[in-house]
């Protein structure tokens, strides 16, 4: 969605403006899941694993994107960093109220199309 243009390619439809437009919400990009039988404590381990590692990218975001560069296909670092500050930040591990609406927005939409039947929306995030 940056480079687009710099391919000669043009936009037809913004996912983003068309579900602010419809629904009001953030657009739901990505979820972070884990197996239900894996333990709790393994799993909590997981979450603040998680966590740790975003904050750190966050708060070094120089010695972040040396590493994101070794998988970046030779594009330009501030692209990139521009790219990963867009998707990774404080909702790659929080889930606030706005999100968990519209990950039940996406669900009924979805079912309503026939696509799959709504899966239960179960949050570890405290």
């Amino acid at each position: 969605q940056i480079t687009y243009p710099q391919h000669g390619l043009v936009k037809i439809l913004d996912l983003w403006e068309w579900w602010h437009e419809k629904t009001g919400l953030p657009l739901p990009l990505g979820i972070n899941a884990i197996k239900r039988d894996i333990p709790a404590g393994t799993q909590s381990e997981f979450l603040d694993a998680l966590r740790e590692s975003v904050q750190y990218a966050l708060e070094n975001v120089e010695e972040a994107m040396q590493h994101a560069m070794k998988y970046s296909r030779d594009a330009d670092k501030e692209l990139v960093k521009r790219f990963a500050l867009m998707y990774v930040n404080k909702y790659t591990y929080e889930m606030p109220e706005g999100v968990v609406k519209a990950l039940e927005m996406l669900f009924r939409m979805a079912e309503r199309k026939g696509l799959f039947e709504r899966p239960p929306l179960d949050i570890l995030f405290p």
